[in-house]
């Protein structure tokens, strides 16, 4: 009887690990600093880019992180930039967030 509700708690915290469905969940992925957190209407048409620095946590209507830049889809496409950070929380009807690399303008402020 102990060996069965053990077994059930195994099978539900694998069930909740499995249900994040963004790819810093991979343990290939999951050490890289910079995530693209990308916000699309229902046909797929932009609304906004956002490139965090640092973990992006899941957030009650959407998601939060730490932004350094951010991109405005529409007629007028508008980039951002925050060398310092800014706090943003976000949500839409779809939402993707990706690893993605270190912006080249914030590699220039570096120095590299």
């Amino acid at each position: 009887m102990i060996f069965r509700r053990f077994l059930i708690f195994l099978l539900a915290v694998f069930l909740l690990a499995q249900t994040g469905c963004y790819y810093t969940n991979n343990i290939f992925t999951r050490s890289r600093v910079y995530r693209k957190v990308v916000i699309t209407d229902l046909e797929g048409v932009l609304i906004s880019s956002w490139v965090a620095e640092g973990p992006v946590w899941s957030y009650a209507p959407g998601y939060r992180f730490r932004a350094i830049e951010r991109h405005l889809g529409g007629p007028i496409p508008v980039t951002t930039r925050y060398p310092n950070g800014w706090n943003v929380k976000v949500n839409g009807p779809n939402i993707v967030v990706m690893p993605c690399e270190k912006p080249r303008w914030m590699q220039e402020l570096d120095g590299f």
